[in-house]
């Protein structure tokens, strides 16, 4: 039974004009919130990955400027210990490092070598025969000649492997706390904008629809509120109580017809039956009913024709009966 009260107010809700109005706000707030979003957080990925790319190329520069010494020297040990500072400094972005001599053959390796080390290798005998830096496509090797006294010659070269995957997953984590941010906020500020809407909207429709409704009720006296307000419910409620006013002179009027044929008919009526009177040869009585106003002076015209016709009517029978009473004597007369 609960049910079955609650879906008609379910289907009058999601038929609501409100209703349509928060859900169209909400699409809207919802489709530029995420084109927002979506652009904000490619740029991010973008700012990121470009800051790892940067970072890796400035650090392999640094750690391979560091490494002149030990290569010039074959120091192994030191130069393994700087290529760990190297990877260190790094953190979780720096993935492996190799450094190779002169000669091309490795001095030093730290890191996830075995992943990429005939690539590494290869990008850094490429560095050593170019005495350039040298990047794979994707940016995430990057080889560079370790410098000498001599420009022109290479004393070696260092690769190392960058990873932006950590900045990326830590750029994600942040990107999952906004998101849930932004839906709290967002739930809130459509709680806020319904509550905001109900009072600005609901409220005033609905002030006015009982309004209507006690004006399609016929209660053409009832006070139409939010008259004095300026906006688009005030112009509608002067309209409304402009209707209201013609309303109530149209029922005054149609009032004012019927009474006026009420009386017309009523006229009629003892006009007709004292004509039938008349008709009948009864003279002795006219209308007693008083007339409105309007028509009186009919019912005394028709009472003075009446009691004219009556008199009237006596002395033709007065005359009448003194010709006949001289017509008998006269007969008398002649008899005798």
């Amino acid at each position: 039974m609960a049910s079955q009260i609650k879906a008609p107010r379910l289907r009058s809700h999601l038929a609501s004009v409100f209703f349509r109005v928060a859900l169209l706000l909400a699409a809207s707030t919802l489709a530029v919130a995420a084109v927002m979003a979506w652009q904000s957080w490619r740029i991010a990925d973008r700012v990121a990955k470009d800051g790892v790319a940067e970072t890796a190329q400035k650090a392999t520069e640094a750690a391979a400027i560091s490494l002149v010494q030990p290569l010039r020297f074959m120091d192994a040990p030191r130069a393994q210990l700087l290529l760990s500072d190297a990877l260190l400094s790094g953190g979780e972005n720096s993935v492996a490092g190799l450094v190779i001599g002169a000669d091309g053959a490795p001095v030093a390796e730290g890191g996830d070598v075995e992943l990429d080390r005939g690539v590494l290798l290869e990008l850094a005998a490429a560095a050593l025969a170019s005495n350039s830096r040298v990047e794979a496509e994707d940016g995430h090797l990057i080889a560079v000649p370790v410098p000498t006294a001599d420009p022109a010659v290479a004393g070696g070269a260092l690769v190392m492997s960058w990873s932006d995957d950590a900045v990326i997953a830590a750029i994600f984590s942040r990107k999952m706390q906004m998101l849930a941010t932004a839906a709290v906020t967002f739930a809130v500020m459509m709680v806020l904008t319904m509550l905001a809407m109900r009072r600005f909207v609901t409220q005033p429709l609905r002030q006015v629809d009982q309004a209507m409704s006690r004006i399609a009720a016929g209660d053409y006296d009832t006070e139409v509120p939010m008259r004095t307000r300026r906006d688009e419910f005030g112009g509608l409620a002067r309209h409304l109580a402009d209707l209201t006013v013609a309303l109530a002179d149209g029922r005054a009027a149609a009032e004012s017809r019927s009474a006026a044929h009420e009386a017309q008919n009523l006229v009629v009526q003892h006009l007709s039956d004292g004509l039938d009177r008349l008709a009948a040869g009864v003279l002795s009585r006219g209308i007693d009913q008083r007339f409105p106003d309007e028509y009186e002076e009919l019912r005394a015209n028709y009472n003075r024709a009446v009691s004219s016709l009556r008199d009237a009517l006596s002395n033709v029978r007065a005359g009448a009966m003194n010709i006949h009473s001289s017509a008998e004597e006269m007969a008398r007369a002649s008899d005798d």
